[in-house]
């Protein structure tokens, strides 16, 4: 009763300090002390229920308090929380390291290694897509779990895991997991499909091009208007060609004219010719291409308005070298 009434006056100080600024250092031991007092009676009598909350306060007030820290990893390991028994321990040996307390260290670590082969370990599975994605975001119980921990065994306490994941665009994930044993070895995989109010495509961002089948079109109108937008872009192409074949022919014939000697001439001369293959494939490149125009026009004007038939009708177009030229192939 007198632990209790010290804990509660010391409470109310801290309380009415709080208006007045941060309590100081001396009244936050002062209470850590009272409060662990209350909870090392409550774990000596088996009353983990009261004994681990107070103790968690303690280590709150006191963070560096490598005592308060054991304790608290001894009411843990006997609730069954091992993990953060495990934990508990391993900060405590670091603590006690760094303070000089090497039997308290070891001792601790000896704990924690004990505790290592009977740990449950939880594997949250995540495809490299999927971590990929803006705005993702993975929680377990409540507590963020950071993208160096996906696909990586961790341990975790016994009794029900609950998973979620979100990201832009994509229907939330929920799942929760019974850690039903000690040493169980589990795994969750992420699965974040795409939200139902989007449309699917083959990638995030990019719009599909419409098919015979989505848009009613007839896939022979369609070939019609790619061959068509092929052969006018070859067209422009080979009238370019032919046009700087041309100029470079000019620029030839009046370095010959303007030749001082024999081998000024002959490299004049050979410019010219080279300029007249230039002229001439890029003619029949524009021919090439004028046809292909031609056809694409035909195909679309033979072609019904819409596709009559529910039949997938598979089409493919192909464009390969023909003799001076390209020939543009298409299956239907």
């Amino acid at each position: 009763m007198n632990i209790f009434l010290t804990a509660s006056a010391l409470m109310l100080v801290l309380s009415t300090r709080a208006f007045a600024g941060e309590p100081t250092e001396a009244e936050k031991r002062a209470l850590a002390e009272s409060i662990f007092e209350q909870a090392s009676t409550a774990l000596t009598s088996g009353d983990y229920a009261v004994a681990c909350p107070k103790l968690e306060e303690v280590v709150k007030l006191q963070p560096n308090g490598t005592g308060a820290r054991i304790k608290l990893a001894e009411c843990y390991e006997a609730t069954g929380k091992l993990a953060s028994a495990h934990a508990s321990y391993v900060q405590a040996a670091s603590m006690a390291s760094l303070s000089g307390q090497s039997s308290r260290a070891e001792a601790a670590s000896a704990k924690a290694n004990a505790l290592e082969p009977r740990l449950s370990k939880l594997t949250i599975k995540v495809r490299s897509d999927l971590a990929r994605l803006p705005g993702l975001s993975v929680m377990r119980a409540e507590s963020p779990v950071t993208p160096s921990l996906f696909n990586v065994a961790i341990a975790v306490d016994g009794g029900k895991q609950t998973i979620a994941a979100a990201a832009d665009g994509r229907e939330p994930f929920t799942t929760t997991v019974d850690i039903d044993s000690s040493d169980a070895q589990k795994e969750v995989e992420i699965v974040l499909p795409l939200a139902s109010n989007r449309s699917t495509g083959p990638a995030d961002g990019v719009e599909a091009a419409p098919t015979g089948e989505a848009s009613g079109m007839p896939p022979v109108r369609i070939s019609g208007i790619v061959v068509g937008a092929i052969g006018l872009a070859m067209a422009g192409a080979g009238i370019g060609i032919a046009v700087t074949g041309l100029g470079q022919g000019d620029d030839a014939l009046a370095a010959y004219d303007a030749a001082t000697d024999q081998q000024q001439a002959d490299a004049a001369l050979a410019d010219r010719d080279t300029a007249s293959d230039m002229a001439v494939a890029g003619w029949a490149v524009m021919g090439v291409g004028a046809a292909a125009t031609v056809a694409g026009v035909i195909m679309i004007a033979v072609a019904p308005a819409r596709q009559s038939s529910p039949d997938k009708t598979a089409f493919s177009l192909r464009v390969a070298p023909s003799g001076a030229g390209l020939a543009v192939m298409g299956t239907w």
